[in-house]
């Protein structure tokens, strides 16, 4: 039992998106009609004058939920990704270990740019935690609604609370062993349809990296309910 209150611990403490309930008090910052105003934060990436990544920002900006977007530099996302690192080190949770796999497949795409969302984004396309034991699978995020009455559909599962389900091998192979709990990059479907852009991935970050970047570029870091998530994406190759 100790483990599965372990996993939860991490699960709770390492989310980027730190509240799920809707609220109607939401704090716009840096959000413009125009994408260029947004984008000119980051010319040393030539943002501004990129017709691919203006499509990109445009996109972004009018999808539920999110209410800021902002561009990427090199130096920004290596930044990010010492923040987290070290961030997610300090936890010092005992048999566990953190890592953001998502945030270095973002930073190997030719372009970054980070939102700040409200609880109203729609769930992600898959897990974004994952508990690892090597290779085998321990537990993972679910955001499938599912009822509480009645056993699990397989006996392998078990559900802590809505958001998190554990496997019973998973777990009986993992006895004494360290676990790595992962972010996992995602797609983001909104981007995929979106003229010359290919190769998109997405991560979210914990709330000290989210807090930070918040802080560093104008957002809100106080507001409870805004989370960050980073995009990475290619160009279409002509």
């Amino acid at each position: 039992m100790a483990a599965y209150v372990l996993a939860f611990v991490v699960y709770m403490v390492s989310r980027g998106k730190p509240l799920q309930r809707e609220s109607s008090r939401v704090s716009l910052v840096h959000t413009s009609s125009n994408p260029n105003e947004l984008l000119r934060v980051s010319s040393p990436l030539n943002y501004d004058r990129d017709p691919v990544v203006g499509r990109v920002i445009h996109r972004l900006l009018v999808i539920r939920g999110v209410v800021a977007c902002h561009g990427l530099t090199r130096q920004r996302l290596r930044m990010l990704i010492h923040t987290e690192t070290m961030s997610n080190r300090h936890l010092r949770l005992p048999g566990l270990e953190i890592v953001n796999e998502g945030i270095r497949e973002v930073s190997s795409r030719k372009y970054a740019v980070a939102i700040a969302h409200a609880p109203q984004l729609r769930h992600p396309p898959g897990p974004i935690l994952v508990i690892c034991n090597g290779k085998q699978i321990v537990g993972e995020e679910v955001w499938k609604p599912r009822s509480n009455k009645g056993p699990p559909e397989d006996s392998n599962v078990i559900f802590l609370g809505r958001g998190l389900k554990l496997y019973r091998d998973g777990l009986k192979g993992s006895r004494g062993r360290p676990l790595k709990v992962f972010y996992r990059a995602l797609r983001f479907p909104e981007l995929e349809t979106v003229r010359g852009v290919r190769d998109v991935v997405s991560v979210t970050v914990n709330t000290l990296t989210h807090m930070h970047l918040s802080r560093i570029i104008g957002w809100d870091a106080n507001n409870p309910n805004l989370g960050t998530v980073l995009i990475g994406f290619n160009e279409t190759v002509q």
